[in-house]
């Protein structure tokens, strides 16, 4: 009996249990798999042992599972353009999308959707995602902000607390990565050190 053409056994990988919900993230040169909530990375190794385990179940006599082998297969999924087999993610930004237990949360838009495959969240928190409508009570943190931002009198400046947690967020967001700094200068033990941890 003839070898199978690659492209067969791809169309049959995709069409498998084997197959099922992944997605190519180009920039990374990896596969992922969607649980239902986000896309968990599957390691090189792995992906090869699901070759070759795919192998082994639909293709017993006609495949072997040598290294060259499943090197073809890999190399043939990677190719495929069909978007109903394989979605694929590339973008020089890292995806925006966080998924959480109850919803994903968009960092572009900040708005809140469902779960979806056809969402590229690569991270989860295995939580529900925090409602805003009850706020969270950090009472050091708050008492920190108050101690540490004061006006010229020493009162509590709100409007400076503002402004710097508003700078800090601007400052460690992935996408304002820009050459600047952050300065701050005040005497000596008044908390610059906290701020920043």
């Amino acid at each position: 009996m003839a070898r199978p053409k690659i492209h067969e056994i791809r169309d049959a990988f995709f069409n498998s249990p084997y197959g099922a919900n992944l997605l190519f993230n180009q920039n990374e040169d990896s596969f992922y798999r969607f649980t239902g909530k986000y896309y968990e990375f599957i390691n090189h190794k792995d992906f090869e042992i699901i070759i070759d385990e795919f192998i082994t179940d639909y293709y017993p006599r006609d495949l072997d599972n040598t290294t060259q082998t499943i090197k073809e297969i890999i190399a043939s999924l990677k190719r495929t353009n069909k978007a109903e087999y394989l979605r694929r993610y590339e973008s020089d930004y890292p995806s925006p999308f966080i998924a959480f237990k109850d919803k994903v949360f968009d960092f572009s838009t900040l708005t809140l959707k469902k779960h979806s495959p056809d969402i590229p969240a690569f991270h989860y928190i295995d939580f529900d995602f925090p409602s805003l409508l009850t706020p969270i009570e950090t009472p050091a943190f708050d008492k920190f902000m108050r101690e540490t931002f004061v006006s010229s009198s020493g009162d509590p400046d709100p409007q400076l607390a503002s402004f710097m947690l508003q700078a800090l967020a601007f400052y460690i967001t992935p996408e304002n990565y820009q050459p600047m700094a952050l300065i701050l200068n005040a005497p000596g033990a008044n908390g610059k050190s906290v701020y920043l941890n």
